[in-house]
């Protein structure tokens, strides 16, 4: 059955989020930081030629603000696609936002909570939009705490 535009023949799909569970969630304040730093180049970098145009200067210049923007610039080693904070991913590539967190953390700092996992939930800036929970396990101790237990954290057993 095809949907009509209006929903009138009863069938309206729509999805509330998309939940990721990853190996580790950052503090907050981190992935705040990381949103600044990005603000900021957005704000200062002005390449010579067409914005559309790409240059080998361009991108000495990018790297180069990029680098003094972060402060403790890595050392260059070869890009790996594997293993990154999704997170990050999403506020760099997508240019999503973090707009909450679980369990709340005043002033973003590390949750100090007893809860056996940690969340944060990733936005995109229209209201209606995509909302991403990309949630870790914080440790062992929490599930002793509060009695809970999350068995999708587990490894499958069964393949």
């Amino acid at each position: 059955m095809t949907p009509s535009p209006n929903g009138a023949d009863g069938i309206d799909i729509k999805f509330s989020h998309v939940q990721l569970y990853v190996d580790r969630v950052c503090p907050v304040s981190e992935y705040k930081e990381f949103e600044s730093s990005l603000n900021k180049f957005h704000e200062s970098f002005n390449p010579d030629s067409n914005d559309a145009e790409v240059s080998v200067d361009n991108i000495c210049k990018g790297q180069q603000l990029w680098n003094s923007l972060q402060g403790n610039a890595e050392e260059k080693t070869a890009f790996v696609s594997h293993g990154r904070d999704v997170v990050k991913q999403l506020i760099a590539g997508f240019g999503f936002r973090v707009t909450g967190c679980y369990p709340d953390v005043p002033g973003g700092t590390t949750p100090t909570s007893t809860a056996n996992t940690n969340s944060v939930l990733v936005t995109s800036s229209d209201p209606n939009g995509i909302q991403i929970l990309v949630t870790s396990v914080t440790n062992d101790k929490g599930a002793e705490k509060l009695g809970e237990y999350y068995h999708h954290f587990d490894a499958c057993e069964y393949l």
